[in-house]
């Protein structure tokens, strides 16, 4: 749950996002700011650029989406990489999520 003052600034976030896993369960996963991440190296570079990957569980805290004092008049756009590792070779599923103001 996001909160926002007048402005559409946020202020407080809580909670967490719920992923449920399909037939293949990703191990780790990175939140990064903005979209537009349309091919393996797009979301390649963005893995390995979007700080520490954390540990995969069964949700993801609403602070890992860096909300926080933003302005969602304009949309908040994040991209969620999941990283699959198997011999060294990642593979990812990417969900884009766009953050805006409650209407």
């Amino acid at each position: 749950m996001l909160t926002t003052d007048a402005h559409n600034v946020v202020y407080s976030e809580t909670g967490s996002a719920v992923l449920t896993a399909g037939s293949q369960a990703g191990q780790t996963y990175v939140v990064v700011g903005g979209g537009g991440l349309s091919s393996y190296a797009d979301i390649d570079a963005a893995y390995l650029g979007g700080g520490t990957p954390r540990s995969m569980g069964s949700s993801i805290p609403v602070a890992d989406f860096t909300l926080h004092s933003s302005n969602l008049t304009g949309n908040q756009v994040r991209s969620l990489i999941v990283a699959n590792s198997v011999n060294g070779i990642r593979s990812y599923q990417r969900f884009q999520i766009t953050f805006s103001p409650a209407t």
